[in-house]
């Protein structure tokens, strides 16, 4: 009997799991996803939105800093979507995992 070829819709959560364990199967996978690996919670809505609110919790604590006896000289806060915050980004939006269903 030959290897069984499988075509799996979707790399969300639930298709890169079904990829991985037909691949640990013995199956051939073919992984087919329109736009995101990982799925759209993990690029562009849940987890996205929740590092944002952190963000503005941060910036509220920074603005009330003083309540905690911390002093800004300058008063005020910047917010820098460069630097550290991309770096974290771009980290998380790798797909070196997907070689793993290829």
């Amino acid at each position: 009997m030959g290897m069984t070829h499988i075509v799996v819709i979707g790399g969300g959560p639930a298709g890169y799991i079904a990829a991985i364990a037909a691949i640990q199967n013995g199956s051939q996978v073919t992984l087919v996803e329109e736009k995101y690996l990982g799925g759209t919670c993990l690029n562009v809505s849940c987890i996205p939105t929740k590092a944002l609110l952190q963000s503005a919790e941060i910036v509220e604590k920074v603005k009330n800093a003083l309540t905690f006896g911390i002093e800004l000289p300058d008063g005020k806060t910047v917010i820098n979507w460069g630097g550290e915050y991309r770096k974290e980004k771009d980290k998380s939006s790798s797909s070196s995992w997907a070689e793993l269903v290829t």
